[in-house]
């Protein structure tokens, strides 16, 4: 095993996810891809508007907070350090913005991945009736083997 990539979202799920790939990494000896990914969202703007009000195309606006897209991805990069501190492993943080199940899917073809390892949650009423699952949709788009790490029982309900 040479490379792995790891989906992160600073929730309790990604980060045992991001813990349990650097186990992983460190006993391969192999290398971390730390994926995180803003995602974007259609917006409906004065530009994207219809000559009656009617939306005539959306446009996507990230949901990056202010003040910086730069300090963001510097918070995102200081919290995967500090979970990755003490494993001694090499890794690259890979900030992406797009949709998640297929940013992480593509850095993984990108980089050649031998495996992927994303976090979920125990899903509620609404992503059951809606499958709308990130690990879900990795594990069904995806080249390569892929890693779901479940929460531990307390853990479900903290994302």
């Amino acid at each position: 095993m040479r490379t792995i990539v790891v989906g992160y979202d600073a929730t309790p799920g990604a980060r045992k996810a991001l813990e349990r790939a650097a186990a992983i990494t460190r006993a391969f000896s192999a290398k971390l891809v730390v994926v995180s990914v803003e995602e974007f969202a259609p917006m409906a703007t004065p530009t994207s508007m219809g000559a009656a009000g009617l939306e005539a195309g959306p446009t996507f606006q990230s949901y990056v907070p202010q003040p910086s897209a730069e300090d963001y991805w510097k918070g995102r990069h200081d919290d995967v350090r500090s979970v990755l501190d003490g494993y001694d492993i090499d890794y690259e943080f890979a900030p992406v913005l797009g949709r998640p199940a297929w940013e992480i899917t593509h850095v993984a073809d990108e980089r050649d991945a031998d495996l992927i390892v994303v976090g979920t949650r125990e899903p509620g009423l609404v992503d059951r009736l809606l499958g709308g699952s990130t690990s879900g949709s990795i594990a069904k788009r995806a080249h390569r083997d892929v890693l779901i790490v479940h929460p531990t029982h307390g853990d479900a309900h903290e994302q």
